[in-house]
């Protein structure tokens, strides 16, 4: 796995790429830690779509060798607060996965 492809990219092209995959909740993996991150700050799976199909990225997305995979932090003002939410992908994975989810400050 790799995201040489992927890197090349700019933050406004990564965003509409993760807003085309968010289309279909089916190509939405959510991590068991991110599961257990929405319970803790009671974020509902559609407030997760609502960001991932809506959010920007405003952070420069950043590399992870060791998992093969870019990760980038969607934002979007949702319910009343603003969510962050790391997404991970990778060139030979049309999928996208859903790392972790946070209240922004």
């Amino acid at each position: 796995m790799g995201y040489e492809t992927l890197r090349r990219k700019s933050k406004a092209q990564l965003a509409k790429h993760i807003r085309t995959i968010a289309k279909n909740t089916a190509s939405i993996f959510l991590t068991d830690h991110a599961k257990k991150r929405m319970h803790e700050r009671k974020v509902s799976s559609e407030e997760v779509f609502q960001c991932l199909q809506l959010g920007t990225i405003d952070r420069e997305p950043e590399g992870n060798p060791g998992k093969g995979s870019l990760e980038c932090l969607m934002e979007r003002y949702v319910a009343g607060r603003q969510l962050g939410i790391i997404v991970a992908l990778c060139d030979e994975y049309p999928d996208a996965i859903v790392v972790t989810i946070f209240k922004v400050n």
